[in-house]
Formats: C-alpha cells, structure tokens, sequence
C-alpha cells in the first residue's frame, strides 16, 4: 500500500470538522424531532468506573485481532495506519486524545442519543439498536470487514446505553477506546528513518 500523498493525508483539523459536525447534527435532529440526548449525560465517580471496566472488552478484543494472522485484518490494520496516522504528524497523542474525546462525543450523541434513541418508539429496542448498528458500520466503512467490526462495536456501545440508560458510558467507552487503538498504531507506526 502505498502511503497517501501530504495534499491527500487527512489533517487533524479535518477530523475534527468532521466529528464536531456530527455533534451539531445531532443537536439539530434532536431538537427537530424533540428528543434531548443531553439529558441522559450523568457524571459520576460509578459512570466513570463503569465506562472503564466497559472499555475493557473492546481493547481485549482489539489486542486480539492484532494477534491474529489473517492476511485480510492485516490488510486492514495497515490501511487504519495509512488512512488515520498522517492526522497526528504534528499533534501526536495530544491530537488523538482530541480528536478521540470529540469522536466520543459527536458520534455517540448522533447515533445512540439520535439514532437509536429516536427510533425506539417506532421499532422497539432491539430494532432500534440493529438499525444504528449497522448505520455506525455504515458511517466508518473502509472495507468489508472495517464495517463488521464498527457494526459490532456500534451494537456494543448501544447496548451499553440500554443497559445503563447513561449516554455518557458510550461516549467515554467509544472515546477511550480510540485514544487506546489509535495511541497504539502511533506508538508503533515505523520509523521513517530506519530502512525496511
């Protein structure tokens, strides 16, 4: 694979356009459908805890599939590395750190406060949770296999939200979960600087 040209390299400032969008997408159909996700954020010292020990599974499960040798998943993560890396040349974890806790915030409010949240009245719980599901895979498919795992990871995050009635367990669950796998991918990018 080849690494994407300086002009073509996602910028930090373009992800976070993208997820700050989100967020205002969300406040929008919120208040045009009258719903108010916001008021399912409580702050706790035991939303914190649980957001942690939530957190845990999807980093057991993402060390997992590092560790696998299927030619297709190392294809992939070579592909997470190419297409989200060249955003933190110059703001390194710090610019993960950001852009996680605003991907956190923008996509959980959107699809678990919104989406899933929205269409419980109509289609239940269960219908409600497939639905934004398989949207949240929509929303990050780079491959096949890319929108299996969002999808899986959007059905485990919006069940923790019913599980918790806590919007702000996914969001601190969906935001440290990426500060851990993209810290990782920058902590063992290769060094430019040493011949392969």
């Amino acid at each position: 694979m080849n690494a994407p040209t300086p002009d073509a390299a996602p910028t930090l400032r373009q992800g976070l356009l993208v997820e700050g969008g989100l967020l205002v997408a969300a406040l929008v159909l919120a208040l045009a459908f009258g719903l108010t996700p916001w008021l399912d954020v409580t702050w706790s010292a035991e939303a914190l805890a649980v957001s942690v020990a939530g957190t845990l599974p999807m980093v057991v499960l993402f060390w997992g599939l590092l560790r696998l040798p299927y030619s297709w998943l190392k294809d992939l993560m070579a592909l997470v590395r190419e297409l989200l890396l060249p955003m933190f040349e110059r703001s390194g974890l710090w610019g993960i750190a950001l852009l996680s806790m605003m991907a956190g915030v923008g996509e959980e409010m959107l699809f678990r406060g919104v989406l899933q949240a929205g269409l419980e009245g109509w289609m239940g719980e269960l219908g409600a949770l497939v639905v934004a599901s398989v949207a949240f895979g929509l929303a990050h498919f780079i491959t096949p296999a890319y929108f299996i795992l969002a999808t899986v990871m959007g059905a485990y995050l919006g069940g923790l939200y019913l599980w918790t009635g806590n919007l702000l367990i996914p969001i601190v669950v969906h935001a440290l979960y990426d500060f851990l796998a993209l810290g990782y991918y920058y902590i063992t990018r290769p060094d430019p600087s040493v011949p392969s």
